[in-house]
């Protein structure tokens, strides 16, 4: 037992003698990057599943109209509501979906040029590209989450 002990101490004080490897990450190693004053946005409207029914059938319609009365009324045009089944067939024995056609933010760049590179190589329908936190921006994430006026 006591020559595991001195193996260890031995062993221990090697190490504490050996140099110290440099720091991976010194100042001298980490790039200097310019601040930028703006950041983009690029939105993408898709349909987004936002509920899924617990009930099957006339159960599960029910539960999703009164989901969405409480959540969602008001707060996003008709057109942009779709009730669907999870399956094509037997409808009434699958729970039913709640989709919105939201505003989804799909990236986040330090410049304009690559925000719209991106939204085109993405094959975008209607791509928004804005700055963040503009009020563009802030209106874009209200939809869904706001009473609509008007």
């Amino acid at each position: 037992m006591k020559d595991e002990r001195s193996a260890i101490v031995d062993r221990r004080e090697q190490i504490s003698e050996e140099p110290r490897p440099k720091p991976m990450y010194g100042k001298a190693e980490i790039e200097d990057t310019p601040e930028v004053k703006e950041i983009w946005r690029v939105y993408h409207h898709e349909w987004i599943t936002v509920f899924r029914s617990q009930h099957h059938g006339l159960l599960a319609r029910k539960e999703i109209d009164n989901f969405y009365g409480v959540k969602y009324k008001g707060r996003v045009k008709p057109e942009d509501v779709r009730v669907i089944p999870t399956s094509p067939k037997n409808q009434d024995e699958w729970p039913w979906l709640l989709q919105l056609f939201l505003p989804n933010m799909r990236g986040e760049f330090r410049d304009e040029v690559d925000a719209r590179a991106y939204a085109k190589s993405m094959d975008f329908t209607a791509p928004v590209v804005v700055i963040k936190n503009s009020l563009l921006d802030h209106q874009i994430r209200q939809y869904g989450v706001k009473m609509l006026v008007g």
